[in-house]
């Protein structure tokens, strides 16, 4: 049930009267346990739904448990900028996720005990969560609060060995989205082995009998309007996006993509040399165009790149002809 957020109007505080006569700006759902288990895991995975453009590898160096002595890295392109930093405990205080078709950067508020309290979000939306109650044993957070704009939100999230369940509510109550994670507790870490979402239609909807989305025994008045799920391997690697019937599939070797099918038909293969530098990204795009991308690199004294131009090999007259790309460029910081 994961990523996938959804984008509805912003309701002062009728949610069934519509945008129009709302505070006129949107707002999106989505899981909050997912950010804080991307803080507390220390770990930003690629995903088979990120922009082509955005560098499968921009991260595989900050994830690598040989490297914890990277302890920032900045990816920046014209106008992208993506930050991620570690703390002293290996998770990440910043970080970026991506929702809604988008990169939006998070912050964690974390106390003096080292316990994250709640995130700020950046961008189009930005937004305040706050965790307002705790489960012991575990000290898993329960109930959050969410502000984004002039529109207020709660999430309640429900634990247990191998399910996570959090359910979001407008101000007044109304039952607005259904996050589940499937989770895989036969180890010493519990690791997702799925996520599906249910997302509603603005409350005011017609009476629905028992809807198990929500729980056993829950009956809700909103119908469902989209949904999505997501599958992990052993490695927490995303292999699969189902969303609506859209489907994206992935492979890999390690932790490193090989290849991805997206839904309006691409299909892109990835090569690497043995030092584990991409060299090569080809196929076709969704309307049948060919993609052949080669790249070359500058390195910084631990052997980390820092620049990456991209050589786009454009036919023309039935030979291929290189064109430059984009470039990207790496701030990378040690302990």
């Amino acid at each position: 049930m994961f990523f996938r957020a959804m984008v509805l109007p912003a309701q002062d505080e009728n949610p069934a009267e519509g945008g129009e006569n709302g505070a006129g700006k949107d707002f999106f759902l989505f899981p909050v346990h997912i950010p804080l288990q991307t803080a507390a895991g220390g770990r930003i995975g690629w995903r088979p739904d990120w922009p082509v453009n955005i560098p499968v590898d921009a991260f595989i160096i900050f994830n690598d448990d040989g490297a914890r002595r990277v302890s920032a890295l900045t990816l920046e392109n014209g106008e992208t900028r993506l930050t991620a930093r570690r703390g002293l405990s290996g998770g990440l205080s910043e970080f970026p996720v991506f929702l809604n078709g988008d990169f939006y950067q998070f912050s964690a508020k974390i106390d003096s005990a080292g316990k994250i309290r709640g995130f700020t979000v950046d961008g189009e939306n930005p937004q305040e969560i706050e965790f307002l109650a705790f489960e012991n044993p575990g000290d898993e957070p329960t109930l959050a609060r969410i502000h984004q704009g002039e529109s207020w939100f709660f999430a309640s999230i429900m634990h247990s060995d191998a399910l996570i369940l959090e359910t979001w509510y407008d101000a007044g109550g109304n039952p607005l989205a259904v996050f589940t994670t499937e989770l895989d507790g036969s180890g010493a870490v519990r690791r997702p082995v799925s996520y599906r979402s249910v997302f509603q239609a603005v409350a005011g909807g017609e009476e629905d009998a028992i809807n198990p989305e929500n729980g056993a025994g829950a009956s809700t008045a909103v119908p469902v309007v989209s949904g999505s799920r997501l599958y992990f391997d052993s490695m927490a690697n995303t292999t699969l996006i189902d969303t609506d019937g859209n489907v994206c599939e992935a492979l890999y070797n390690g932790s490193d993509p090989r290849y991805w099918k997206q839904p309006d038909g691409g299909r892109i293969a990835l090569q690497w040399d043995e030092t584990g530098c991409l060299v090569r990204m080809a196929g076709t795009t969704g309307d049948g165009q060919p993609l052949d991308y080669r790249y070359q690199y500058k390195f910084d004294g631990q052997g980390a790149w820092t620049e990456r131009l991209e050589v786009r090999m454009t036919p023309e007259l039935d030979v291929l002809i290189p064109v430059p790309g984009d470039s990207f460029r790496r701030t990378i910081e040690y302990r």
